[in-house]
């Protein structure tokens, strides 16, 4: 017999798992939309970036690096990589004021 306790800790585990479904969902939808209007952005081949800078660049804007780092599936501001990685820059995004909103 389950108590109270087990069935809202699997209430809980459930609203987790479909949070963490519309996520993936909304991130689906953002790659397709690129996908779709493809040219709506510029493509960078990039070996170590700072999206500061690349948006302050490209946006007039430092706070708008969470637009490219949405677009490419990007976490951190700074990319460190020791192999070419092409990243969109899309013409215009969102601003959430610097603040990732997932």
């Amino acid at each position: 017999m389950s108590t109270p306790a087990d069935i809202l800790a699997d209430q809980l585990l459930q609203l987790n798992q479909m949070y963490q479904l519309k996520y993936l969902l909304d991130k689906n939808i953002k790659n397709i939309d690129l996908i779709i209007n493809g040219g709506n952005g510029t493509l960078l081949t990039i070996l170590n970036a700072d999206l500061f800078q690349l948006a302050a660049f490209y946006y007039k804007d430092y706070k708008k690096w969470t637009v490219i780092a949405d677009a490419n599936n990007l976490v951190s501001p700074l990319i460190n990589s020791s192999t070419p990685l092409q990243i969109v820059i899309p013409k215009s995004g969102q601003d959430t004021g610097g603040l990732r909103i997932d």
